[in-house]
């Protein structure tokens, strides 16, 4: 009994152990990210900084770092964001520099503070970095989080402010109910911008049955529109198109009639038959007697 005791004890014990070891192992790991932006030579872009599995932290110290002959730094932004709700936040656009301090912890996930560069007139097109390290980080207790310290890349794509399209390449044709995609590529050099138009479904005017594009279809709705015309213009032609429906209605009984026809002549030729046959039965009982 005691022996039992003891082996439900030490499997329990290494039950909680085997969970606990689970639980640390697959937690996610604090992350930051800046987010990536595009914008036009001339105008403005904004990228987040933002934090997920936050560990909490109390003081912050970060550096934006960017390629100077493509971006300069216009603004550093934290209202709304994790960084503007309690304690000093200090951001030098000068330097590109911001300070956070508090005396509780923030623990919540989002956005840290925003970014705003202005694209120079200059600029070269295409992707450039932006860098955010953050240097110093610790907790409420003074502790260094150090989860959250080091450097986190995103990026900018600088695209002209006037796009020269090509002729388009048809990338998803259309079909008689869903509509098609061309896509279009700015040929300027060192843009990779692009735009996307759709196609009409072709409807009506789509594949026929003969494999080609419903011309005989589309010449009927066409004779069919002239004749409204005509009737809506013209009472002679009223005239002429009511001559027309009495003929279509004609021909159109005539079937009817060559049934009834076909009928009669079956039933006629049935009667003959049975009329026949009761003869020929006649004549054999006559015969028999």
């Amino acid at each position: 009994m005691k022996l039992t005791k003891k082996i439900m004890t030490l499997f329990l014990v290494a039950l909680l152990c085997t969970f606990t070891f689970a639980s640390t192992a697959f937690a996610a790991e604090p992350s930051i990210t800046v987010s990536k932006g595009t914008a036009q030579i001339g105008g403005e872009v904004t990228v987040d900084v933002a934090i997920s599995e936050n560990p909490g932290f109390a003081a912050l110290d970060a550096t934006i770092a960017y390629n100077e002959d493509v971006l300069q730094l216009k603004s550093i932004d934290t209202t709304g964001k994790l960084l503007g709700q309690g304690g000093m936040v200090s951001p030098n656009v000068t330097s590109g520099k911001i300070s956070y301090m508090n005396t509780a912890n923030v623990t919540g996930n989002g956005v840290l503070f925003s970014v705003t560069f202005t694209v120079l007139d200059n600029a070269a097109l295409g992707d450039t970095e932006v860098a955010v390290n953050i240097t110093n980080c610790a907790n409420a207790s003074a502790a260094t989080v150090s989860s959250l310290v080091g450097e986190t890349k995103g990026s900018v794509t600088v695209v002209c402010a006037n796009h020269a399209w090509d002729e388009g390449t048809v990338t998803k044709e259309p079909t008689a109910t869903a509509t098609g995609e061309k896509t279009y590529n700015c040929t300027n050099e060192g843009c990779d911008a692009t735009k996307t138009d759709s196609i009409p479904a072709l409807g009506n005017a789509g594949t026929g049955n003969d494999g080609t594009a419903g011309g005989d279809q589309t010449a009927n709705n066409g004779d069919q529109t002239a004749n409204n015309d005509g009737q809506t213009t013209d009472n002679n032609d009223q005239t002429n198109n009511g001559d027309q429906t009495s003929n279509q209605t004609g021909s159109n009984v005539s079937p009817k009639t060559d049934d009834a026809g076909n009928m009669m002549a079956l039933i006629v030729m049935i009667v003959v038959i049975a009329g026949v046959g009761g003869i020929v039965v006649f004549r054999k009982k006559a015969s028999a007697m």
